[in-house]
């Protein structure tokens, strides 16, 4: 699982082109997990283009916006049962052309980027992959993702995939599919993770460094890197990165804080709107133990199959540790990873997760003294993710 992933996550991906004008219509069932989400490819704008899953903001739908068919529940939503065997939705949006936010303004509007099922959706038709894709027109994608799926249930919550299909004014029903080829020989590749030698963080990795927001995910790993250079091979400063990654952003992307909506949102594409995410790297010395500390918010339990979505502060949290391959090939490779129901909380929901490799986990590193101990893995340097 490479970019990030959270394997505690199903991440579901379809792939298509169509007609503008035309209608996109998702039927499926609700699943049985913490979170669900459809985004979907922005609508065709060469000013904010969409290349390699990176650049504008796809136009989101959040599982309680969904309103279920008549005589069927949205388990979602609070107080409704969650365990309801009626739980089928129908999904409309229209393939469209045009500045994101002006043909979606309540969808996309910020912090929130939430709007009723009542305001149809104006998505992609097809991508423009602008300067980096050389200009070519690629297909508009669909990413489903499916939060801690509930015990037993499976990667899909217990649902099959929902059926997808285009609909003309004329009630024509047909689907553009572009070649999945490539992508499956991609996707069945396994690779060995590869040990490297402990080594000890850079100066400017300590208790006071902080995490990064995430602002897409090519921000997050170019900062990354941007740190990872500075601190084992010497290279640049801290000045210069905060200088040449908005640059890079902006140029390549159409993204900033002094550009148009959507480019100057924080979100892009892949990234999920209703999600955050902090990062930041981390190295492990011979004989050292790593230590996060603090606060879990409030969270709603599902993994054993409750009867109720619990109103809380957050729907879920996780931490997962990454790492990537040398040629990066196979970017942010999961290493380990926590869900919320997995942390160790005391009573006042305060927590102390332990990294180390076996031969150094500290004698109290154990559920009885009210810590979480993970195994640091084979790889020294590493970047925390927490959702």
């Amino acid at each position: 699982m490479v970019f990030a992933p959270d394997p505690y996550c199903t991440y579901s991906l379809c792939m298509y082109t169509g007609p503008v004008g035309a209608k996109m219509v998702i039927e499926g069932e609700f699943p049985h997990c913490r979170y669900f989400d459809i985004q979907i490819s922005p609508p065709l704008d060469p000013t904010f283009p969409l290349t390699d899953g990176i650049g504008a903001p796809e136009v989101p739908i959040v599982d309680v916006n969904i309103d279920p068919l008549p005589g069927n529940v949205n388990p979602f939503r609070p107080g409704e049962d969650r365990n309801a065997p009626n739980r089928r939705y129908r999904y409309e949006c229209e393939l469209s052309v045009g500045n994101a936010y002006d043909l979606n303004p309540e969808v996309l509007e910020a912090p929130y980027y939430r709007a009723p099922m009542s305001k149809m959706r104006k998505v992609g038709c097809f991508n423009y992959s602008g300067y980096m894709g050389d200009g070519r027109l690629l297909p508009c994608v669909i990413w489903m993702r499916y939060y801690l799926p509930d015990e037993g249930a499976g990667p899909l919550g217990g649902m099959p995939l929902p059926k997808v299909h285009f609909e003309l004014p004329s009630g024509e029903k047909y689907w553009l599919q572009p070649d999945w080829g490539l992508s499956s020989m991609r996707v069945d590749t396994v690779i060995e993770a590869q040990e490297t030698p402990a080594v000890d963080p850079a100066p400017f990795i300590g208790p006071n460094m902080g995490w990064l927001k995430l602002y897409g995910l090519h921000l997050i790993y170019v900062e990354v890197f941007a740190l990872r250079a500075m601190g084992l091979f010497g290279k640049g400063s801290p000045q210069q990165m905060q200088k040449l990654v908005p640059e890079w952003d902006r140029v390549l992307w159409g993204r900033g804080p002094d550009v148009p909506k959507p480019g100057c949102y924080e979100i892009s594409a892949t990234t999920c709107t209703n999600i955050n995410y902090l990062g930041r790297i981390m190295s492990l010395g011979k004989g050292k133990v790593a230590v996060i500390a603090g606060k879990m918010p409030t969270f709603p339990k599902t993994r054993h199959g409750e009867s109720t979505m619990e109103p809380a502060q957050v729907r879920y949290w996780s931490f997962t540790r990454l790492h990537e391959t040398p040629d990066f090939t196979y970017p942010g490779i999961s290493l380990g990873q926590l869900h919320d129901e997995e942390v160790i909380l005391d009573d006042d929901r305060r927590y102390v997760i332990a990294f180390s490799r076996k031969e150094d986990r500290p004698v109290n590193a154990v559920p009885e003294a009210g810590v979480t101990w993970q195994n640091w893995g084979p790889d020294a340097v590493q970047y925390f993710l927490i959702r």
